[in-house]
């Protein structure tokens, strides 16, 4: 009796062991997701380009949007600067006026931008609206 009872605590202890130890099968998780910031050179101002600097150029009694001058003018050199909002970005007036939440709606009477244009100028603003 002594030597069944032995077995079955030798058995009852390996197969607690190898239960304990069995971590199941390994999952890779895929590598993190690299987000390359908006580039303002590169993308906010080609936007600017395609639909505002007819209108928004050198002779624009509030804001120039040209290449020269835009980031400037959105921060400090416009009639309502600053048109940028770090803080809370859904109140920049740059945001509210392409989504046409802000009157007047940019831009007036011509094409509007594509969705992923104005989620484009909304997350520059998030980062930072920097000058890159």
């Amino acid at each position: 009796m002594k030597k069944i009872t032995f077995c079955i605590l030798i058995l009852s202890l390996v197969f607690f062991i190898a239960c304990h130890k069995d971590s199941g099968p390994i999952i890779m998780a895929p590598p993190p997701v690299q987000i390359q910031p908006i580039s303002y050179s590169g993308e906010i101002q080609s936007i600017f380009d395609a639909y505002c600097v007819s209108c928004h150029d050198d002779a624009h009694f509030a804001l120039n949007l040209q290449p020269c001058c835009s980031w400037d003018q959105l921060w400090s050199g416009g009639l309502n600067a600053p048109y940028v909002n770090t803080l809370n970005p859904a109140l920049s007036s740059l945001h509210m006026r392409v989504i046409g939440t802000e009157l007047p709606a940019m831009p007036p009477g011509g094409p509007e931008l594509l969705q992923s244009e104005k989620d484009k100028i909304y997350r520059w603003i998030e980062e930072g609206a920097l000058n890159n």
